[in-house]
């Protein structure tokens, strides 16, 4: 297991290099001088020539290059030219919410989609079934970016419910948390009905219901925890970057 996860790491560095210098690269291929938009078109070029000396825009792409990456290695991803303080810190400063999203968007989605998931394939092709199957299709369709202007206007805005941004209450969770759960459990309600289904379909359970007092007191659950866990995790990274519906935390 140690050489296992040593070897894994190993093959992530490579990635990591080749990401961290493309985003460099096209950084500079992008047209615009952030010095210019910082400072405004008609700033003297003295303050333009110091603020490139600041930022040490001023040195050849080689220098630039090296040392982003000697502050990088020490944790020091430079200032922000739109705020004028360290990157490290802002994100520092900013990132606990978009994990405090993270969570409740994972319980949101594992509260809707598990009893949504095991009811459709107890009740498959039956009416609830389609409905659910219709829910979870709308889920997949509506964009995140979509549906949080729209809950912002019903709850916010007209109901006067939630606030429509900001952070730190309850109350500030709710929309985006809803916002970026909803599509999560639209996914995983369809994984865990097939899951359900693949375990209902097993020898064991026909077995069960040939002799009814076998299932006197018996839960079933769905069978492939893993794969349900790897569907669920999957998208982490999504929300973990910040999607859009995040921005009403910040």
């Amino acid at each position: 297991m140690p050489r296992y996860l040593a070897l894994r790491v190993l093959y992530t560095l490579p990635v990591i290099w080749l990401v961290v210098s493309l985003v460099f690269l096209l950084i500079h291929l992008v047209p615009g001088d952030p010095i210019l938009q910082m400072l405004g078109e008609g700033a003297p070029v003295t303050d333009v020539q110091a603020a490139r000396h600041a930022y040490g825009l001023d040195l050849p792409l080689n220098r630039q290059y090296l040392n982003y990456w000697k502050g990088l290695l020490h944790g020091d991803l430079g200032p922000s030219v739109r705020f004028n303080q360290s990157v490290t810190r802002l994100i520092a400063q900013r990132y606990p919410y978009t994990l405090q999203l993270t969570l409740a968007a994972l319980l949101v989605a594992i509260l809707l989609s598990v009893p949504a998931g095991v009811r459709s394939a107890q009740r498959r092709n039956r009416w609830d079934d389609r409905l659910l199957s219709v829910v979870s299709l709308f889920g997949l369709s509506f964009p995140n970016f979509a549906l949080g202007p729209i809950l912002i206007l019903l709850f916010a805005i007209k109901a006067g419910w939630l606030p429509v941004s900001g952070s730190g209450s309850f109350a500030h969770l709710v929309m985006p948390a809803i916002t970026m759960g909803g599509a999560l459990a639209a996914i995983l309600t369809r994984m865990v009905r097939t899951s359900m289904l693949e375990e209902l379909g097993q020898d064991y359970v026909r077995t069960a219901r040939a002799q009814p007092r076998l299932l006197s007191g018996a839960r079933l659950h769905p069978g492939n925890w893993i794969d349900l866990c790897g569907g669920e995790f999957s998208d982490r990274s999504a929300l973990l970057r910040g999607e859009p519906a995040d921005k009403t935390m910040s």
